[in-house]
């Protein structure tokens, strides 16, 4: 059983190393902020394939907070913990969530 939690930690701070390597260079790409969010906006507006794909994402994404939300009432976590679980999986992404899943307990 401590395996696949070991394995799911690894994986979980492999995702989140590429997620932050992955955003500083598109982020260096741009002269500033305001024109990375531009060309994100311009994109997705432009490319219906990029919002389809971000559309199934924020479906996705909402699932997973419904999941969380549920799960740690059923479970009893105190309200600043849901908080800030819930906070983490927005603002970090999956790698939060990997981390939720194996603290869970069984």
């Amino acid at each position: 059983m401590k395996s696949w939690r070991n394995f799911a930690a690894v994986f979980a701070a492999t995702v989140f190393c590429w997620l932050s390597f992955a955003t500083v260079r598109w982020l260096q790409s741009f002269a500033n902020v305001s024109d990375a969010f531009h060309h994100f906006f311009s994109t997705c507006s432009q490319d219906w394939m990029t919002l389809l794909v971000l559309s199934d994402l924020a479906i996705f994404a909402n699932l997973v907070i419904i999941y969380l939300v549920l799960d740690m009432r059923k479970r009893g976590l105190p309200h600043a913990q849901r908080v800030g679980w819930i906070a983490g999986t927005v603002l970090i992404g999956s790698p939060v969530f990997i981390f939720y899943l194996i603290r869970r307990k069984d």
